[in-house]
């Protein structure tokens, strides 16, 4: 019927629908068909509704001309555009006949495995052209009896064939007319031998042939738009879902998803592939069907694998395009939106981007405007535009600065000034500038902000109340501010870079700025015990006067954090000012940090030399000691630098080629500072291992060194002698330290061990002065072997003579040659000597450590397993492998005292052991503060004075358990609990 509807259409019997329905049939049809005849035909793309009703298209009347099945007409007037025309023909005679493949029932495998010689795993259409070819080389190679012979042998009907060629050579004429040509076929011809063409050396697709698969493909869709289908998957708990093709967002199917044999087509239908199809084993996801027949279900026959992409393009005039979700892409300079193109209810698309602007050009534009031009989500090269960003982060910065909102104006203003100047037509980055190139130059200012359309008028902030940078000593490191109150950085961020992390003083920070100071004593009182708070009501009036206090009477907010080391506290200041504003005396310990505001506490952000973020916290100790190893390889690579560069530069000018050559010239040195020779002058520092004083330049190691970074911030290092390893392995070399505190206490340790490297003796000269009782008891020491007591009583003696030498001088003194000359000649004269005393003080400490070990031993009772386990904590944390240069010369003598108290106290603890266990909790207590005072001491800026405090503390402890357990040993000091505690309080 749809054929007929198209003739009398082209003919002019009909206009439309109606006038067919109407017309005066001998055997009218039925309404319904003749509505699904021109549902066809608009399919087709044969038929158009417009404003003067239904007219016929190009493609009709090609269509009409051809006297068959609409849909087959449609393929090959597709493939005559395509240029696959002849292609095209071959399948759609197909189509149109009685499929000449036969199948007895008797003899169906032998049939099938015939047939799937011509097989193609994605396409049954190609099956046909495989099958056309074959049959025509067949009938130009054999005989006519022969060919026949041959088909009845591979089960082909021959009168079909002829029928098929008949059809074929009918539709050849038909297409001439309509100007259609037959370009030779697209396709790898293979020459068959008469034993190639033998059946039984034939397996599946051997008689395959390589078409031009994609053009016959969409010719062929062309007719058969209806009859699409999209593979449905099943999850692995039986369910199904749609697969997703390439026009999906994944272009894929889903890992977790095994395929089957089932479709979604058009209109709502479901179907399966005809299991004697090539493509039932393996189904791809998108398919065309030739036709689809219904017998135990609705089947798909003549089946081929397709992109859904194609049928967008062919049915332009059916698809139904939705979209969703429309967003900026920053880097498309425009809105997009997803969408979804469905074809009689199959999504064909899902999920592609598009241009938001196609779809609703006024919401586009919104978008552009509020995202691009407002947050300034876009990557433009317009000057106004960096300019306005840079107003509106001043502006912002106001804000972040005196935590107040509402001082900027907030995005729908910025909103509404763009949209007022910008035309309705611009929707994307691309429309803004063809515009804007010619609008600048009528109006250069029409787009750009000012102060007053940003900022209040009351909006002003000081900068002396809220400064850009945090001066200390020669520092000037940069701050920002920070008004989002939960964020971690809530408030002031001080910038340090890594080069200069450990020259950063924690003293001062606790001031914050002047414009936060009343907030700070505010802060400050609410956080007192109550006892004391409610002396100080009301608090912000109270805070008031405090600052007004502090501003008459201590130093300006610079001088103060700039010479932190010699300025007060804030806490101390805020002590000051409240005893002399309300005679309050507030306890130094009495304010809880933890419940300061955070903003009100300093945030550090470590920063390397390319400005990346490397660390950041409220707790500059603990960044210094986190990132201690960093800081350290930050500074030596500078030094490196430049010492090659300006080695480089040196030779380049004629003044210098390397360590041999003159000094290159030394860094600038700081304002006020002597100068101090630059990393240039240091030549040797290339790694090496040390056994003498490195050959410097003029001798000196210098006390510092300094350069320039990039960024032009002063790179100040201290070199110093640092020992490296253990024992008789142990190595010496010059390196640059980071950190000023550490200068003495490394410089030291490494001056004596390239002191024992130089002048030290042979292991078998001082074992040759053992006596037999000396070496038998030396042979039970702790340490691994007789070199390593060796060389550990001599780095002992070496630091007791280097310290006889030195006297009250620290070590850093011996930077040159001649000191070290000096320091050399007196260990090389009395070494001998004084490790002798040395190892007469060991073995005396040995046997007492071996007579406690028997105690220890000999103890059986287990009221006294404390005690005993103790006892020997103790011993193991006196004698142990590297405890003699550990403890020094001066104190070795005192470990047999403490050993020989140990054993009197686990004799004596038999007695009472409820009392020992008593007079052990105080130890244990004490020792427990030592190590808390030891971690906050460490965990800052090393002060050798501090860490020797510490030492002479720890000794205390062991004079504290002498006292306590064996009081008739006595102590060369006066020693008690208070005594202690005191001078653990005062290095708090």
């Amino acid at each position: 019927l749809a054929s007929v509807i198209l003739q009398m259409i082209s003919v002019g019997v009909a206009t439309g629908p109606d006038d067919v329905a109407s017309f005066p049939f001998v055997d009218p049809p039925d309404t319904r068909a003749v509505r699904d005849g021109v549902q066809l035909l608009t399919e087709l793309g044969a038929l158009e509704t417009g404003p003067g009703g239904t007219r016929l298209t190009d493609t009709g009347r090609a269509l009409a001309q051809l006297p068959m099945d609409p849909r087959l007409a449609r393929m090959i007037v597709e493939g005559g555009r395509r240029g696959v025309a002849r292609e095209v023909m071959v399948v759609a005679a197909a189509l149109s006949i009685q499929d000449p493949r036969e199948r007895p029932v008797e003899q169906r495998a032998q049939a099938d495995q015939l047939h799937a010689r011509f097989a193609d795993p994605t396409s049954d259409f190609l099956s046909y052209l495989n099958l056309w070819q074959y049959v025509r080389d067949a009938q130009r190679d054999l005989s006519g009896s022969a060919f026949r012979r041959l088909c009845r042998a591979e089960f082909l009907n021959y009168l079909r064939l002829r029928e098929w060629q008949d059809v074929v050579t009918q539709l050849k004429e038909i297409a001439k007319p309509l100007g259609i040509t037959l370009d030779p076929p697209r396709r790898t011809d293979r020459d068959l031998s008469a034993e190639d063409r033998d059946p039984a050396t034939e397996g599946r697709g051997a008689l395959r042939l390589e078409w031009d698969a994609d053009r016959v493909h969409v010719s062929l869709l062309a007719g058969l738009l209806s009859q699409i289908g999209m593979q449905e998957a099943s999850d692995l708990s039986g369910g199904a879902a749609p697969a997703r093709g390439k026009g999906g967002r994944d272009g894929g199917r889903a890992p977790d998803r095994r395929a089957r044999n089932e479709y979604l087509g058009a209109r709502g239908a479901r179907f399966a592939i005809f299991p004697g199809s090539g493509l039932a084993k393996k189904p791809p996801a998108w398919i065309m069907a030739g036709e689809l027949v219904e017998t135990s279900r609705l089947w798909a026959r003549d089946a081929a694998r397709i992109q859904p992409e194609w049928a967008e393009d062919l049915a332009a005039h059916l698809v139904k395009r939705s979209y969703s979700e429309p967003s900026w892409s920053s880097k498309q300079g425009a809105a997009t939106a997803l969408e979804r193109v469905t074809l009689y209810g199959v999504p064909i698309v899902t999920g592609r981007r598009v241009l938001f602007a196609k779809v609703d050009a006024e919401h586009a534009r919104e978008l552009f405007i509020r995202h691009a031009l407002v947050e300034g989500d876009w990557t433009t090269h317009h000057a106004f535009f960096a300019e306005n960003r840079r107003l509106l982060q001043e502006a912002e910065d106001l804000e972040a600065r005196s935590r107040r909102r509402g001082l900027v104006v907030d995005d729908d203003a910025l909103f509404a000034f763009y949209d007022e100047r910008i035309p309705d037509d611009v929707v994307s980055a691309r429309h803004f500038d063809q515009w804007w190139k010619g609008a600048r130059r009528r109006e250069p200012d029409l787009l750009s902000f000012t102060r007053e359309l940003l900022v209040a008028d009351d909006a002003g902030v000081d900068e002396s109340s809220f400064p850009s940078t945090w001066p200390q000593g020669d520092l000037a490191l940069p701050l920002t501010y920070q008004f989002q109150p939960g964020a971690d950085a809530d408030g002031v961020t001080v910038h340090v870079p890594l080069v200069a992390l450990a020259r950063v003083r924690p003293e001062g920070f606790d001031w914050m700025v002047p414009g936060l100071r009343e907030e700070l004593a505010t802060a400050t009182i609410r956080a007192l015990p109550k006892a004391v708070r409610v002396q100080l009501v009301p608090a912000p009036d109270v805070a008031r006067d405090v600052v007004a206090w502090l501003d008459a009477h201590t130093a300006s907010w610079a001088d103060t954090v700039r010479a932190a080391d010699a300025a007060p506290s804030f806490r101390d200041a805020f002590r000051q000012a409240v005893r002399a504003l309300r005679d309050v005396d507030v306890p130094a310990d009495a304010v809880d940090e933890d419940r300061l505001p955070p903003h009100l506490r300093m945030t550090f952000r470590v920063v390397d030399e390319r400005g990346r973020v490397v660390d950041e916290g409220k707790d500059l100790a603990v960044l210094q000691r986190r990132l201690a190893a960093r800081t350290q390889d930050a500074v030596s690579s500078a030094v490196r630098t430049a010492v090659r560069d300006a080695m480089a530069d040196a030779r380049a000018a004629g003044r210098g080629a390397g360590p041999a050559g003159g000094a290159a010239p030394a860094a600038v040195p700081a304002p006020g500072r002597r100068p101090a020779p630059g990393p240039a002058a240091l030549p040797g520092f290339d790694g090496t291992d040390l056994t003498t004083w490195p050959d410097l330049p003029g001798g000196a190691l210098p006390d510092r060194v300094e350069t320039q970074d990039a960024s032009g911030l002063t790179v100040r290092g201290y070199p110093a002698l640092v020992e490296h390893g253990r024992g008789p392995a142990a190595t010496v070399r010059v390196e640059v330290l980071a950190d000023a505190g550490e200068q003495e206490l490394r410089h030291r340790a490494g001056l004596r061990r390239l002191l024992l490297l130089d002048a030290g003796l042979a292991a078998g000269r001082i074992t040759s002065r053992w006596t037999g009782t000396q070496a038998l008891t030396l042979a039970a020491s702790p340490y691994p072997s007789t070199e390593a007591l060796v060389a550990d009583v001599q780095l002992a003696a070496v630091d007791r003579l280097l310290g006889e030498h030195l006297g009250d001088r620290p070590a850093t003194t011996v930077r040159t040659a001649e000191t070290y000359a000096a320091a050399r000649a007196v260990v090389r004269d009395r070494l001998e000597d004084a490790v002798h005393r040395l190892v007469g003080d060991l073995v005396t400490v040995l046997g007492a450590a071996r007579d406690l070990d028997a105690a220890v031993r000999g103890t059986r009772s287990l009221a006294l397993l404390g005690t005993v386990r103790d006892v020997q904590a103790q011993a193991e944390a006196l004698v142990h492998d590297g405890f003699v240069a550990e403890t020094g010369a001066e104190r070795l003598p005192h470990l047999a005292r403490y050993l020989r108290a140990a054993a009197y106290r686990l004799d004596r603890a038999g007695a009472n052991p409820a009392r020992d266990e008593q007079l052990a909790w105080q130890v244990r207590d004490l020792e427990q503060l030592l190590g808390q005072t030891r971690a906050r001491v460490t965990s800052r800026t090393p002060v050798p004075a501090d860490l020797a405090a510490l030492d002479d503390v720890r000794w205390l402890l062991e004079e504290l358990r002498v006292s306590l357990f064996a009081q008739q040993l006595g102590t060369p000091v006066p020693v008690s609990e208070k005594r202690i505690r005191k001078a653990l309080g005062a290095l708090a």
